[in-house]
């Protein structure tokens, strides 16, 4: 069995071909040749009442490939007010590591495979699936992403836009200047795209493909509703995994 960590992952998995799994899944999955089961999220109360432990599942089986995969998630979760909303912080061992892992499994053998890091894959995973909506969805010549978040899956999901379509600007709002600006400088760095830092969500108005990727310690507030508005104006183009399988089936 392999121990796969995520420095491998990044080494030989693209975006291009998280996109191409993806869309072979959702495939798969029309025909009915694809087994899921949705994540399950188990509580536990911890010594302190502020503070949850919270185990989280998800796996599914492949008819076409002979694997079955579980995603497994090992979190200390708590809330906070922050921002006129409500906030989930989590983490694992202590703040600021986390702990996900897929436990992959031969299904014509039932022998175990491989036991890999979760970290990129989840990200790049995320983003491939926006990415798919965005080519079945986004008009074929949108040129600008409104991102609503700077986290870790706003940019994996920037990279897939780009791998579909022709991505030359992003206006990026998250509501602490330092990572909307530090997003910036990265994603210009790492895929040559103008990205343009907002002060406020509805700057954000106009963009031909839009991504809420709000980060897991920020949810938009009653306040921003404008965000939700433009999100679902006709001018802007939104990405639906829903929409997207419905497209492939």
């Amino acid at each position: 069995m392999l121990f796969i960590n995520n420095d491998d992952v990044r080494e030989v998995l693209t975006v291009v071909d998280a996109i191409a799994a993806i869309e072979e899944g959702h495939r798969e999955l029309g025909r009915g040749d694809l087994a899921i089961r949705p994540r399950i999220d188990l509580y536990t109360e911890s010594s302190s009442p502020s503070r949850f432990y919270r185990w989280g599942t998800m796996e599914g089986s492949s008819k076409g490939l002979h694997r079955h995969a579980i995603r497994m998630k090992s979190d200390v979760v708590s809330w906070r007010d922050h921002g006129g909303g409500r906030v989930e912080d989590k983490y694992c061992s202590q703040p600021g590591l986390f702990c996900g892992l897929i436990f992959l499994l031969d299904t014509e053998t039932g022998e175990p495979l491989a036991l890999i890091n979760d970290g990129y894959l989840q990200h790049i995973r995320v983003g491939a699936l926006a990415g798919l909506a965005a080519r079945y969805l986004a008009r074929e010549d949108a040129t600008t992403v409104g991102m609503l978040g700077a986290g870790g899956m706003a940019r994996s999901h920037v990279a897939a836009f780009a791998a579909v379509r022709p991505i030359a600007r992003v206006n990026v709002y998250c509501p602490t200047r330092e990572h909307r600006e530090q997003y910036a400088r990265e994603i210009n760095a790492q895929l040559g795209i103008d990205v343009r830092p907002a002060t406020r969500p509805r700057t954000l108005r106009g963009a031909r493909t839009s991504s809420p990727r709000a980060p897991t310690r920020w949810r938009p507030s009653f306040s921003d509703r404008c965000w939700s508005r433009a999100c679902i104006s006709p001018r802007w183009e939104v990405s639906s995994p829903r929409r997207s399988i419905r497209a492939l089936m």
